[in-house]
């Protein structure tokens, strides 16, 4: 992560974002070279691909993306969604709960 002032920016090189709840099995996959996030119902990830990924399923919600692309993302936990921002251009938004 990059700061400057109060902004904050998330430099990724073939990467993924997202997040998960505690509830998140990060053992699950230890022996396994794999993107961790969405591949349960207690997690969700945006890949380098372009694919948002829960429960293990992939939906294509933006072209892929790589160096000199900003990726934003917006939990709001009051409504239980997720902003998807690419480039400062929103994406999408998704149910979290």
């Amino acid at each position: 992560m990059v700061c400057n002032g109060n902004k904050a920016a998330l430099l990724l090189y073939f990467q993924m974002v997202g997040f998960g709840t505690k509830n998140v099995d990060l053992q699950a996959f230890a022996t396994t070279f794999t993107s961790l996030l969405g591949k349960d119902s207690d997690s969700w990830g945006l890949s380098y691909t372009g694919n948002i990924i829960h429960n293990g399923l992939k939906r294509q919600v933006c072209k892929a993306f790589g160096k000199g692309v900003t990726i934003g993302v917006h939990l709001d936990m009051w409504l239980g969604k997720m902003s998807l921002f690419r480039n400062g251009k929103f994406v999408g938004k998704y149910d979290i709960l």
